[in-house]
């Protein structure tokens, strides 16, 4: 396997602590992992293939962030701001790191290598966040609302994986989302970061509503970073970078993104974090 994390520098003036870092927990499709889970599941897999496994894990994973990213580098590394990017290599679809251990590894092939996964990984993530003066939550999410739960459990054999990806998240369209509360309606991001956010939303005329496809749970690893770090946090829909003929898919893994769109998003992006790092001290 991989590194668990890896560390990217956008931009550096040689300051001991980060101006910004772009935090990216779940965009890995590391099929390295899928190995790891047969080799450890308490049930066969035999009837499952390798090819729907895949599939699944793609589903669950924050595809297309990285692209937007690199688009962004460019933009972001003519600042004179300290911006790095920090990547979790372990796809969320068997370790979530946005969760508690005790619910981030599916039951059903945890053992002691899974936990030794997970709390590596924590550390080497809190080793680079405590550098950080703001933390930019960055995440891609399914442009639908689940209309069931569906958990990889012992029952899980092919017609599961199907169902999953092809009909879970099915439900009313969601639309890009920024979190900034608690279940408790506790406001916990930086409430000057999501005003810019939201008017350079507006400016662009793009959509963006606020708590609605989630709410941040209190003692979960993001949560507790936010508590900690002045942070901002964004889930992009993958139907709005999403071609036309494409964005209506209920598996992602039939998605094709519109450059053209990716475009709109990774300027706008780039422009509300400039814009805050330069007037977040005032």
């Amino acid at each position: 396997m991989h590194n668990l994390t890896i560390l990217e520098k956008i931009w550096n003036t040689q300051k001991q602590n980060f101006d910004l870092l772009i935090y990216v927990p779940h965009h890995s499709i590391d099929k390295d992992f899928i190995k790891k889970v047969r080799e450890t599941s308490k049930i066969s897999l035999d009837y499952v293939s390798d090819d729907l496994l895949y599939k699944y894990m793609y589903h669950e994973a924050d595809t297309w962030v990285v692209e937007v990213l690199e688009s962004m580098k460019k933009y972001l590394e003519k600042s004179e701001f300290s911006i790095w990017i920090l990547k979790v290599e372990i796809p969320r679809g068997f370790c979530d790191l946005n969760r508690p251990l005790e619910l981030a590894i599916p039951e059903v092939f945890r053992d002691k290598s899974w936990d030794e996964i997970y709390l590596k990984a924590e550390k080497e993530i809190e080793n680079v966040i405590q550098k950080s003066d703001f933390v930019f939550h960055f995440h891609s999410m399914n442009g639908f609302n689940p209309v069931e739960k569906s958990i990889f459990n012992e029952n899980a054999n092919s017609d599961f994986f199907k169902n999953h990806i092809e009909k879970v998240y099915s439900g009313s369209k969601r639309e890009c989302t920024i979190l900034t509360e608690n279940v408790n309606w506790e406001y916990l991001t930086e409430k000057k970061f999501d005003k810019i956010f939201k008017e350079k939303f507006a400016e662009n005329n793009l959509v963006l509503e606020e708590n609605t496809a989630y709410r941040l749970v209190d003692h979960f690893p993001c949560t507790n970073i936010i508590r900690k770090h002045k942070s901002g946090f964004f889930e992009i829909t993958k139907t709005a970078i999403a071609t036309e003929k494409t964005k209506n898919n209920f598996d992602t893994n039939k998605i094709i993104f519109d450059e053209k769109k990716v475009e709109i998003y990774w300027k706008v992006l780039s422009e509300i974090l400039l814009k805050y790092l330069k007037t977040k001290n005032n």
